[in-house]
């Protein structure tokens, strides 16, 4: 049979044992990314089988039928190859069951984890495991009868061990496993107020599913919830780039408050859920994001260095909706730690941790934090108020802290591509990585005056004949003159003199040296109206 062949819509059915494991097997049965590990011993294991025999119920299974794509699966420690599959049926709330029977039962399993070494002791009629390697000589290995063929096969080399009323025992195990129906819930379409509905009500281990978990079976199906790589995965499709899983667990920790250097396998006391914690802190970075993209950084690649994620993530997680004075306030201190290099002389660690404890000091104890205005003058006690060396142009790479000062320059000009249409660099970043970063004139990489966003393909800008594609681009008409008449180290004198004031006014308005540090005005008129 073929998952979804009796069903079209949501609804209840039935599948044997021995119809579950060759499911599993063929890649129909798939375990979410959004369950537990596999946590049950070999006792639990054996209980399962016991209530098989002994006709117990073990409770429903609850699948979403969904595409599953090819690749390898996991069933807990177990991993098999699997094509993909249309009508794939996924297990929101059975895994332990589901993987206990495949383990146990499955051929291509064997002494694979020695939880799923079951035998079936047919004298006592009780189910076993090896004790010492040393197995009673009445005890059959489950696995052998889970198929009529392999059952006969073991009785018929075993027979010189057995007892007469030891094939009927036999013969009877084989018969739970074909005929023994676990009832099953197929939940089937997209609908995602359906999902949400059934899976907040289900019960994994006496254990609702939440919201979070919910979340990530819904768009993070490419990676593990409740780790870094799943929240690196869930903001990758913003099109900001992958942010590395230390910045992420730095922001988780953050969020938690306290020291971002600590160990984070001892983070979680019992009765915590990651992943409810690993949803906040995506969410805390997709607010760092959209307040890194309203200050001109479209993608990561246009990040100077990414130490401030993990404090703006603490940040916006602490005060979720800052005033407009505040958030001007923190991007002062964002640009003024960019251009003075972040711990520059000392490192980034000890910045990083101070950083985070300006905004949330002790772990735990969100009732006590600073407010927004003594969080970001706090932020910028630590940030130099002076003006900026003027950035080199020389010497360009992409890789460069101080190169990339650069770039956040070039796309404020909002860069056109030969039709005069915006460039769109996030997007443009990720398809190509650092080479976004094209040049007008070969040969000159390393030499700002010749790179910029320009698309390569389909059109040489030497083609573009509109003047305000080239002025996007910082291209004067005697850069353009020189450009199309093939005098490169003209063109490059010509953009590079521009191209350098532009930078340094640039990042000069960004820092605000010497601007005014006070609270927002509407605190200072409350606090006006008190002492009056």
């Amino acid at each position: 049979m073929t998952p979804g062949s009796a069903l079209n819509r949501s609804g209840s059915d039935s599948y044997s044992i021995a119809e579950m494991v060759k499911l599993a097997e063929e890649g129909y049965l798939r375990i979410p990314l959004f369950q537990r590990s596999f946590v049950w011993n070999s006792g639990d294991v054996k209980a399962l089988f016991d209530s098989l025999y002994r006709g117990f119920p073990i409770g429903t299974l609850l699948l979403w039928q969904r595409q599953g794509p090819a690749g390898t699966i996991s069933f807990g420690p177990l991993e098999l190859e699997a094509p993909e599959i249309t009508h794939a049926l996924w297990v929101v709330d059975g895994q332990q069951r589901v993987t206990s029977l495949l383990g146990a039962l499955s051929p291509r399993f064997r002494e694979v984890d020695e939880r799923f070494e079951v035998y079936f002791d047919l004298a006592s009629e009780r189910f076993i495991n090896p004790r010492r390697g040393i197995v009673p000589s009445r005890a059959m290995p489950v696995r052998e009868a889970l198929e009529t063929k392999s059952l006969l096969n073991w009785l018929r080399l075993h027979d010189v061990d057995l007892e007469s009323q030891d094939f009927d025992v036999a013969d009877r195990l084989g018969g739970v496993f074909r005929d023994y129906k676990v009832p099953v819930y197929i939940v089937t379409g997209s609908d995602q107020n359906v999902l949400r509905e059934v899976f907040d009500r289900v019960n994994s281990a006496g254990k609702p599913i939440s919201r979070a978990q919910v979340f990530h079976a819904l768009f993070a199906s490419e990676e593990n919830p409740g780790s870094p790589a799943s929240v690196v995965a869930a903001l990758r499709t913003t099109g900001f780039g992958s942010i590395t899983e230390n910045r992420v667990v730095q922001s988780l920790l953050g969020i938690r408050g306290g020291d971002v250097q600590r160990d984070i396998r001892e983070e979680f006391s019992r009765g915590e859920d990651p992943v409810d914690w690993y949803d906040k802190t995506e969410e805390a970075l997709s607010r760092a994001i959209e307040f890194l993209r309203a200050q001109g950084i479209l993608h990561l690649h246009l990040m100077p260095n990414t130490m401030p994620l993990p404090v703006l993530a603490t940040f916006f997680f602490v005060h979720p909706e800052p005033s407009q004075w505040n958030l001007r306030l923190l991007a002062r201190w964002l640009w003024r730690g960019w251009v003075h290099g972040f711990g520059k002389q000392l490192g980034q660690t000890p910045v990083l941790r101070r950083a985070v404890r300006s905004i949330y000091p002790n772990k735990g104890k969100i009732q006590e934090v600073p407010t927004e205005y003594e969080a970001v003058k706090s932020l910028l006690e630590y940030v130099p108020d002076r003006a900026a060396d003027s950035v080199g142009l020389a010497d360009f790479r992409t890789d460069r802290a101080e190169s990339r000062l650069i770039l956040p320059a070039l796309a404020s000009l909002g860069p056109l591509d030969a039709d005069g249409k915006p460039v769109d660099i996030a997007q443009l970043f990720n398809n190509k990585g650092v080479e976004a970063v094209s040049e007008f004139v070969k040969g000159y990489r390393t030499n700002a005056a010749a790179r910029g966003f320009w698309p390569t393909s389909p059109q040489s800008i030497l083609g573009v004949t509109r003047q305000e594609v080239f002025e996007s681009h910082m291209i004067s008409r005697d850069a353009e003159h020189a450009l199309k008449n093939g005098a490169v180290d003209l063109f490059l004198r010509h953009r590079g003199e521009d191209l350098q004031r532009f930078v340094d006014d640039f990042l000069l308005s960004r820092i605000e040296v010497d601007a005014i540090l006070r609270p927002p005005l509407d605190d200072l008129l409350v606090a006006g109206s008190e002492e009056g």
